[in-house]
């Protein structure tokens, strides 16, 4: 019997890889099992603008969006521009993460999941057990002068 998981083509995933912000981590094992999660997360059909919006929150703590709050529009994630060569990592990821048997779905959290409310998680992810945990890694973003850490 056939499996049911059908992954989106390799240029798909590849070209939305390319536009997630960058990923940092001093521990180069940690970095690559991040890149291979959302790699497989975006082949199996998880909106990648969402987790580039969910990676690069500039004023989001703790589930609050201090700019919402304040009533000013939010701010659309980065994008990285299509006339550029995406690095050489994004191509390798993305055809590791099409030879996955199964869906997977991330969470992009700003502490361990065991001490996130219920009420904190996306709708999709209540009431199930993280698999893997990555951290500490940072997200740079070239509109800040800081950089937002995980972990």
């Amino acid at each position: 019997m056939a499996s049911p998981f059908r992954p989106l083509p390799v240029e798909t995933v590849a070209e939305a890889l390319a536009a997630l912000p960058v990923i940092k981590s001093n521990d180069a094992a940690v970095r690559n099992a991040v890149r291979n999660a959302l790699a497989r997360a975006i082949a199996s059909g998880q909106d990648a603008g969402q987790l580039g919006q969910d990676l690069s929150a500039q004023s989001t703590w703790l589930g609050v969006d201090l700019k919402t709050a304040s009533g000013a529009p939010p701010q659309p994630a980065p994008r990285a521009s299509s006339a550029t060569t995406p690095p050489a990592w994004v191509m390798a990821t993305a055809q590791v993460a099409l030879q996955a048997k199964s869906a997977l779905c991330v969470a992009v959290l700003d502490r361990d999941p065991s001490t996130v409310t219920t009420l904190s998680l996306p709708v999709w992810a209540i009431g199930q057990k993280a698999a893997v945990s990555y951290a500490p890694i940072s997200i740079g973003n070239s509109k800040l002068s800081s950089q937002s850490r995980n972990g």
